[in-house]
């Protein structure tokens, strides 16, 4: 019994020279370590840089249109599928009945193709010299082939909400007097009482649309409605029963008196 703790002291030391094996080790590791931090070049950090802001002048503001300015729009020949050769025709072209001051700033004379409806000129009435009589001559470079022309209260309305319109043809001749008149037509009734809305239609035009009557029709008040309406035959209609209509022309002896049938309250109405 006095031999055993004896016996136990080379494991002791065993167990001890391990556990400071262990720890020289780590000591190596972190001094490698420490000695690799030291031989890492220093990183640079680059400064953020923000780009100059490009600046870009405003350009020029473009000239504005004069309204009195004709406009060309598309080539005629192309529009028909005619050889791009075709050539225009510079006329003289007299048009009668027309009252600026009812009118407008606005008004103007258009000429389109009446198959496609392509638009070639817009000539605002301001260009047009007055004539001795009251008249105004236009200087015009007419297409050859078939022409529409309107009188519109404003561009927008050459097609659908033109006053008046006639035809052009390559066979008139270079000084040609037209009538696209429009006149201030006085619609009234019978019994002094208000009626409408009621369908202005032009009866050579089904897809007319006159703009005193946009969008809801056409309203002839108490004491009596004006508008101004071209030459042509037109009618009142009734936008529920269709069979009801009158028929009139422009220009009018004297004021429209709509009729009973279509100027009774609505709720009479079948």
């Amino acid at each position: 019994m006095v031999g055993a703790p004896t016996e136990r002291r080379p494991i002791r030391t065993l167990v001890n020279l391990l556990a400071a094996l262990l720890v020289a080790i780590g000591l190596v590791v972190a001094g490698y370590s420490f000695a690799l931090t030291l031989q890492r070049p220093a990183v640079t950090v680059a400064e953020a840089t923000i780009p100059a802001a490009t600046i870009v002048p405003p350009t020029a503001p473009e000239r504005l249109r004069f309204e009195g300015e004709p406009r060309a729009f598309a080539a005629p020949a192309a529009a028909r599928g005619a050889s791009a050769t075709a050539s225009a025709t510079t006329r003289h072209l007299v048009v009668r009945g027309l009252v600026r001051d009812q009118l407008g700033e606005r008004a103007g004379l258009a000429m389109f193709s009446p198959e496609g409806g392509t638009v070639f000129a817009w000539i605002p009435l301001a260009v047009g010299e007055a004539t001795a009589d009251g008249a105004l001559d236009f200087e015009l470079e007419i297409p050859a082939g078939e022409v529409t022309l309107t009188l519109a209260p404003a561009e927008e309305f050459v097609h659908h909400g033109y006053l008046a319109r006639t035809d052009l043809s390559p066979g008139d001749p270079m000084l040609r007097t037209v009538e696209l008149g429009a006149h201030a037509t006085a619609f009234t009734t019978a019994d002094g009482r208000a009626a409408g809305p009621l369908r202005l239609v032009r009866r050579d035009d089904p897809e007319w649309r006159p703009l005193a009557a946009a969008p809801n029709g056409l309203f002839v008040e108490a004491g009596g409605t004006t508008v101004l309406l071209g030459d042509g035959a037109y009618e009142l209609v009734d936008p529920i029963d269709p069979a009801l209509r009158q028929t009139f022309d422009v220009p009018a002896a004297g004021p429209i008196a709509v009729e009973p049938r279509l100027a009774r309250p609505r709720a009479q109405k079948p």
